[in-house]
């Protein structure tokens, strides 16, 4: 779909002729891709995707809310607990006379309508006639000292908060923060070798910070924030490096370069879409990894220290894996920086002259604007489901650290999968990419909100959507990724990438935004559901306007003027591969 992002002509060429381009393509300074630096690209998703899906996807949300809670006093503190002697007494009375026993309980609490589950052995009920042993299992059950009406507790001290809702304001703030280093970092990776020098600082600066998860707890939950941010960002950024590099390589694999012509744009959009699948497959094999991983330690420890230790093994496993990342992929540079230029003015006009390319390729600027929208309807669903899975549904008889485990599992699983299988089917019947990705659309953007609204209330429900979801959240990102590489001016990769990352996996703001104030202000998840249907459905039917090929060829001969508009004679100096 792209030709090389060195489209130009080369040192001494007076024209970008066919030949001139091979010739340009094959100098000893812009070797030629090879199986070892795919691997290295594809390690890259290996190593940050345990962020993704163990940590910003999974257990971090959960830490912080966990955390939270305990600091609001949940679940000791819930109105509908029995602390009244008189009160206690008499459920015991009342459950010895219809000859239950009661387990050693100590504590009871009240809620409407409880009564044995079918799963309770006869002589010990986990309820009954009302009351129930232990503690409230979910914040659905922690109620008013009738047990009838749910209630909301709030985090202690200077900050009176829901515990959910600070969970996903963490999320948002880490990309509001994200948005302006995006701008800054992503336009100048273009130049030099800091492209590979960023990914591989920002990847170590993230795990690091997944180790001081350790500091998180009901004292110290306000911290959440610190680490939210701090890894989120750096996670954000590397993607925009990593995401900078696929045009960079595929445009230097050996037959891209022996091609010519409409050849070469098939062959290029062909292994374009073919590694940008396989590296989210490989990042979803290691998000099952790394749940593996976690299972002993969330099934035995408790849950604090669990997640605790789960983002540890996220900081060192994100850290070790871009080892080898650092020693097989090359740099691929991009043009010298300008002369009487620094970094902070560089950064600063790269911004505005991003916006200005965006304006001059409108395919590209509008496909961009509806990414921002339903990619962040589609990962808000993941913000929602380890929340949702773990304080608002009612597992039944089956442990809910089993269930919340098993999403976390299923999810990257059937993501992987499905991404290789889309791809083969997009190959074997010809699909266009832009295709692919309007059908997982629809699918997420109907499936998802049409069970919430017939409420997702069960541990099996949960299950099910997770499966749908992930099974077509994967390939989304693979083909949105081959379709916005293909919509990039040559030379322009990590500026353009910059803002696509803004709402890429960890990175969606409004979706979450909108959660926290639902949240906050209803104790609902209902307008998050009522948001993924707008911005999927909408997205899917806005694609059908945008014609690829023309934004294809618009974003080509944008690369080339502004090749020849930086040069002051006709000798141009291409930007290397």
């Amino acid at each position: 779909m792209r030709p090389s992002a060195s489209e130009g002509t080369g040192p001494g060429m007076k024209s970008s002729s066919p030949d001139g381009d091979a010739e340009r393509d094959h100098k000893e300074d812009t070797p030629d891709a090879t199986p070892r630096e795919i691997q290295g690209f594809y390690l890259i998703d290996f190593a940050n995707s345990v962020y993704s899906t163990v940590g910003i996807g999974g257990f971090l949300p959960l830490l912080i809310q966990a955390a939270a809670l305990a600091n609001s006093g949940y679940p000791n503190d819930c109105p509908n607990v029995l602390r009244d002697e008189a009160e206690l007494n008499a459920v015991r009375a009342s459950w010895r006379f219809f000859n239950y026993s009661m387990n050693d309980a100590g504590t009871f609490y009240r809620i409407v309508g409880a009564g044995p589950r079918e799963c309770d052995e006869p002589n010990a009920p986990s309820c009954f006639n009302g009351t129930c042993t232990g503690y409230p299992a979910n914040l659905l059950e922690c109620r008013d000292p009738s047990g009838s009406t749910e209630v909301a507790l709030l985090t202690r001290g200077g900050l009176a908060t829901n515990p959910t809702a600070y969970a996903t304001l963490c999320i948002t703030v880490s990309v509001v923060i994200q948005a302006g280093i995006f701008f800054f970092l992503g336009p100048l990776a273009d130049y030099g070798g800091s492209r590979k020098k960023t990914l591989l600082g920002t990847s170590w600066m993230g795990a690091s910070f997944c180790i001081i998860s350790l500091a998180i707890n009901a004292e110290n939950f306000t911290i959440g924030m610190l680490v939210c941010v701090i890894t989120n960002v750096c996670f954000g950024v590397s993607g925009v490096m990593m995401n900078a590099f696929l045009p960079k390589i595929v445009a230097a694999l050996p037959e891209v370069r022996a091609a010519q012509g409409k050849e070469r744009e098939e062959i290029e959009s062909m292994r374009s879409t073919e590694i940008s699948a396989r590296g989210f497959a490989w990042g979803y094999v290691a998000g099952v990894i790394g749940i593996i991983l976690c299972i002993p330690l969330v099934a035995l420890l408790p849950e604090i220290l669990a997640y605790q230790l789960c983002m540890v093994i996220v900081g060192i496993w994100w850290a070790a894996w871009m080892i080898p990342v650092a020693l097989r992929l090359l740099p691929r540079p991009g043009s010298p920086l300008p002369e009487n230029k620094t970094v902070c003015t560089v950064a600063s006009s790269s911004f505005l002259a991003t916006f200005r390319e965006l304006c001059a390729l409108p395919r590209s600027g509008f496909y961009l604007l509806l990414w921002a929208f339903f990619s962040d309807g589609v990962f808000l669903v993941g913000s929602i489901g380890g929340l949702y899975a773990n304080s608002r549904v009612d597992w039944g008889c089956f442990p809910k650290t089993y269930g919340v485990l098993a999403v976390f599992i299923l999810v990257p699983l059937f993501a992987a999968g499905f991404n290789v299988l889309y791809q083969k089917i997009a190959q074997w019947f010809r699909v266009p990419p832009e295709r692919m990705l309007q059908w997982t659309l629809v699918v997420i953007g109907l499936v998802v909100p049409i069970w919430g609204f017939a409420g997702i209330a069960t541990g099996l429900d949960v299950i099910i959507v997770a499966v749908i979801w992930g099974a077509h959240m994967g390939p989304m990102q693979a083909f949105s990724r081959s379709v916005f590489a293909s919509l990039i001016p040559p030379g322009k990769e990590s500026a353009f990438f910059a803002l696509y990352e803004l709402t890429n996996r960890g990175s969606s703001w409004l979706g979450p935004l909108i959660l926290t104030v639902s949240v906050a202000a209803t104790n609902q998840y209902t307008y998050a559901f009522v948001y993924v249907l707008v911005v999927c459905l909408g997205g899917a039917f806005f694609l059908s306007f945008i014609d690829m090929k023309k934004g294809h060829k618009a974003a080509i001969e944008r690369g080339r003027t502004s090749v020849a508009l930086a040069t002051p004679s006709i000798v141009l100096n291409p930007v290397a591969p």
